[in-house]
């Protein structure tokens, strides 16, 4: 194996553990955001019903979800307001619930 060759291989190795330090970093800053509620660029579920309504949310879903909001306990229990204001069952109000999952696992 020539020198060339043998610089590339190198080459593309560092670029490798680049790429999965940069994955792990993000995937770190995206959970301390979410355990701390600094979320930036949230995937959110707005309920806006034409009536004052009772509702029991269900993801299907495969994989982990690294933050919800509030807790996901096999599902959110809310009364939505026409208004999208949801109200939790311990009267605690929100205007939206947050579900994001991992779609890496290290």
């Amino acid at each position: 194996m020539g020198k060339y060759a043998i610089k590339r291989i190198l080459k593309a190795i560092l670029y490798v553990f680049i790429i999965v330090t940069l994955v792990f970093l993000l995937m770190r800053l995206v959970t301390d955001q979410c355990e701390s509620g600094r979320i930036d660029a949230k995937p959110v579920i707005y309920l806006y019903p034409e009536t004052e309504t009772r509702v029991t949310v269900k993801m299907d879903y495969s994989g982990k979800l690294t933050c919800t909001y509030p807790a996901y306990n096999d599902g959110w229990q809310v009364t939505a307001a026409p208004d999208g204001t949801l109200t939790g069952k311990n009267g605690q109000t929100y205007n939206y619930l947050i579900r994001q999952k991992m779609f890496f696992s290290f």
